[in-house]
């Protein structure tokens, strides 16, 4: 698995696990937190996809562009929408338990992925 899906992987499942299972409790959070869930599922497949093409494929550049495409706007969107409404159900100590608690997830889903072992 290449570093940067590897990055992307540990990422969406530590947030999906920490931020969006916490959010999925709070009614104004809740269909922003499943269009986000099934965002990611999309860039996953994506990145799936990317990568059972055979190096040298005509289509790489243009699904290259395409991920890169929907990662922004996940995020943009993600920025705008969803992390206004947590700033408005966490409190400061809240938020801080779980960006705490997304950093220990991610470092530990690095960790088991192969490709950061590899690395080491």
């Amino acid at each position: 698995m290449p570093p940067l899906v590897c990055e992307l992987t540990a990422h969406a499942r530590a947030k999906e696990a920490v931020l969006y299972g916490h959010l999925l409790h709070d009614e104004r959070a809740r269909s922003r937190v499943v269009e986000a869930l099934q965002e990611l599922e999309r860039i996953r497949a994506a990145l799936t996809d990317l990568e059972l093409l055979p190096a040298g494929d005509d289509k790489w550049p243009s699904r290259l562009a395409a991920l890169a495409d929907a990662v922004r706007n996940h995020f943009r969107v993600e920025k705008v929408e969803l992390l206004a409404i947590a700033r408005q159900a966490l409190s400061k100590a809240q938020a801080t338990e779980l960006a705490a608690s997304y950093l220990a997830e991610r470092t530990r889903i690095k960790a088991d992925l192969s490709c950061f072992a590899e690395s080491r």
